[in-house]
C-alpha cells in the first residue's frame, strides 16, 4: 500500500460497502460532509487530519471517521441510532485490528479509539459517533519511487564518480 487513495479504497470496499449497516461511504474535508449527508440517508465519512512519514517505509495516516444516521423527527429512534452507530465504529475497530486476510492486512491500527456522541453535526435531524484512528501502512520510501524526469544521479552512471563530504 503506498497512498492516501489505496487506503481509503481498502476501507470502502472491505469495510463500508460490505458492512449490512453502512448505507453510504464518503471522504474529505469536514466542511465538504455537509455535501455527502442528505435528510435520508447517513453512513459512514472519513476525514484525513494529517499524516507522518516515519522511518523505515511506514506512514500513519491519522483519520476522524463519523458513523452518522439520520433521526425521526421527535427524536424518538435517538438512542437506537446512537447504539447502531457506536456498533459500527466497533465493528470498524475489530476489522482493522483482525482481518489479516481481506482488506485490512496491510493496516495497522495503532490506538485505542474512543467514540464520541455527536448531535445534528453535519445535518439537522442526525446522530452518531466519530472515532480518531492512527493507522499504519508500509509505503514504498526510497529514490526508486521519486518520479524524477530527466534526471540522473552520476552516482550510479559514472564509474569515476567520487562523493566529496566536508
Amino acid at each position: 500500500m503506498d497512498t492516501y487513495n489505496t487506503l481509503i479504497n481498502y476501507i470502502e470496499f472491505y469495510f463500508a460497502r460490505p458492512h449490512k449497516q453502512v448505507q453510504s461511504f464518503g471522504e474529505g474535508f469536514y466542511d465538504d460532509a455537509m455535501n455527502f449527508y442528505t435528510d435520508e440517508i447517513g453512513g459512514m465519512y472519513v476525514v484525513l487530519t494529517d499524516v507522518q512519514h516515519l522511518q523505515n517505509s511506514i506512514s500513519q495516516y491519522n483519520l476522524r471517521c463519523y458513523f452518522i444516521d439520520i433521526l425521526k423527527n421527535d427524536n424518538v429512534n435517538q438512542r437506537e441510532v446512537i447504539s447502531d452507530q457506536l456498533q459500527i465504529s466497533r465493528d470498524f475497530v475489530n476489522w482493522l485490528r483482525n482481518d489479516k486476510t481481506g482488506g485490512a492486512q496491510h493496516l495497522n491500527l495503532l490506538n485505542d479509539p474512543t467514540a464520541f456522541p455527536v448531535r445534528s453535526l453535519f445535518l439537522d435531524y442526525t446522530a452518531g459517533v466519530y472515532i480518531d484512528c492512527a493507522i499504519e501502512v508500509e509505503t514504498e520510501m526510497t529514490n526508486c519511487v521519486i518520479p524524477f524526469e530527466g534526471y540522473s544521479n552520476p552516482a550510479f552512471n559514472d564509474p569515476t564518480y567520487v562523493n566529496i563530504t566536508g
